[in-house]
């Protein structure tokens, strides 16, 4: 009686498999013309139980390389039947995209509905057909240069081509700069925290905000409402220059008496004023 494992081993031979070592009491690998590794393998330790295992992983094997999807492969285990059901491959199907609805004009004549939807169906049939020229001349143009992507000339020549189709940087946006706060009053009177101060700075004693105002204006006329926008923004300002120590504030007014502000002189200033001045020896 032929030895069973020399069947496995004469189907190995058969379809191109080389031997590439073992043939311990754990088995031994085959190599087929491809790369593909077969390792024939020996663990029940009956050569009949093993050939039977090796044959059946081999015809799998034969089976996947030829392009055949095998069969459900039927094992008797302690008198128990267990179907191995090999793994289909996947396909994947392109989804389905429906037709354009078409969209017939509300006539009672059916004739002219008719005449309507050919209408429609056959410019959504030159739409696909122009589409399908295109997607053909991209495909024609990809086939064209596969043989050359293995050529390191030809990514050069692509890039030194279309160079010139990359796209421009985009132009940096400038914000526009702020004008500085006006240091003088021009036609239409403004009012600045540093208008302000430089006016306050004229009064050797005491002031209220209408003086600050009247010096502002410096004779000038305007209107009422004018008038009452200017103080209030002079009112802010004061209050504001008196928060940050600019001003001092010598009498709180209630109702229409006005509060009463004095300048902040400073030491160094004061020092250099002529009513501090220490006589000569």
């Amino acid at each position: 009686m032929r030895d069973p494992i020399e069947n496995v081993k004469t189907a190995l031979r058969g379809a191109g498999a080389v031997y590439k070592g073992g043939g311990s009491a754990k088995g031994s690998s085959w190599v087929f013309p491809d790369g593909e590794e077969f390792l024939f393998e020996r663990k029940s330790g009956s050569p009949t139980i093993d050939a039977r295992v090796a044959t059946r992983k081999l015809n799998q094997v034969l089976a996947r390389r030829n392009g055949q999807v095998p069969e459900a492969a039927v094992q008797r285990v302690n008198g128990a039947v267990h179907a191995e059901v090999p793994v289909a491959p996947v396909v994947v199907v392109p989804a389905y995209e429906p037709m354009q609805a078409l969209d017939t004009p509300p006539s009672p004549n059916m004739k002219d509905r008719w005449v309507a939807a050919l209408a429609q169906a056959e410019a959504y049939q030159e739409k696909l057909l122009a589409d399908a020229q295109v997607a053909e001349r991209r495909v024609l143009m990809l086939k064209a240069m596969v043989p050359f992507m293995e050529d390191h000339a030809f990514a050069d020549t692509l890039r030194a081509v279309l160079r010139s189709l990359e796209p421009a940087p985009a132009p940096a946006v400038v914000t526009p700069r702020q004008p500085p706060p006006p240091q003088q009053i021009s036609e239409c009177v403004q009012v600045t925290r540093q208008l302000v101060y430089a006016a306050t700075q004229t009064f050797d004693g005491t002031f209220t905000v209408n003086d600050v105002v009247a010096c502002m204006l410096n004779g000038r006329e305007v209107s009422k409402v004018e008038r009452a926008r200017i103080r209030m923004s002079v009112a802010g300002s004061m209050i504001a220059l008196g928060e940050r120590g600019e001003l001092v504030r010598e009498h709180q007014g209630v109702g229409r008496q006005q509060t009463v502000w004095r300048r902040v002189v400073h030491a160094a200033r004061e020092a250099q004023s002529p009513a501090h001045a220490q006589p000569a020896n």
